[in-house]
């Protein structure tokens, strides 16, 4: 028993840690694909070169700037003007009239993206996938020894199941036997079985002198 109770505190533990896990493990990972889809051309879409026009200034949560560059580039078609904001920021202010790549579509141009070659994203996805990965495992790991433990429980319930049947269901004179088929060794009540082979039995001697 106190085996028992002493392994509930850890249990609760690996659970809440599996947990936590689970809920790090896909924030990163998320994080990682959004940020990595925002920076990759669109399927189907048409890439072209656009500049930097201006950059939009960002404070981070340690207080520091951070800059986003505006790119200006127009239609393929209709030759209009459109800008579009580059998903990926950094401390240092970016240089105006450089040249970047933007990808968009022939119908929605307005929500066109900036294309970052960075390899950050990367770092988000290895990190949230490795901390799945290990909840997983431990999923795994857990659930074998459930199925383990359950086995063990219905093995030790199948070997003490038969003697339990028995004493159960037999009628008791079956399994014991009678009350008055005991036997019970000559000499205890010898005086009673005596007394009753003179009073019921024949008496085949001699008369007595």
């Amino acid at each position: 028993m106190a085996t028992l109770v002493g392994r509930k505190p850890k249990v609760a533990v690996a659970w809440l840690a599996l947990a936590f896990g689970l809920l790090f493990g896909s924030i990163f990972l998320g994080v990682g694909l959004v940020v990595r889809a925002n920076i990759t051309p669109y399927e189907g879409g048409v890439t072209t070169e656009g500049v930097v026009v201006d950059a939009v200034e960002e404070r981070d949560s340690d207080g520091d700037r951070t800059f986003s560059a505006v790119v200006e580039f127009q239609h393929a078609e209709t030759g209009e003007t459109f800008t579009a904001v580059g998903s990926v920021s950094s401390s240092s202010a970016p240089t105006i009239g450089d040249t970047r790549t933007v990808s968009y579509l022939v119908d929605s141009p307005s929500e066109a993206r900036v294309i970052e070659h960075q390899w950050f994203p990367w770092i988000f996805i290895v990190i949230g996938a490795g901390v799945l990965s290990l909840v997983a495992v431990g999923l795994l790991r857990a659930g074998l020894r459930q199925v383990l433990s359950l086995r063990g429980i219905q093995r030790n319930g199948e070997l003490g199941s038969p003697a339990s049947d028995v004493d159960a269901s037999a009628p008791r004179d079956a399994v014991s036997g009678s009350s008055d088929d005991v036997y019970q060794p000559f000499g205890q009540d010898d005086d009673s079985i005596q007394d009753e082979s003179i009073q019921d039995g024949p008496i085949t001697g001699g008369p007595l002198e």
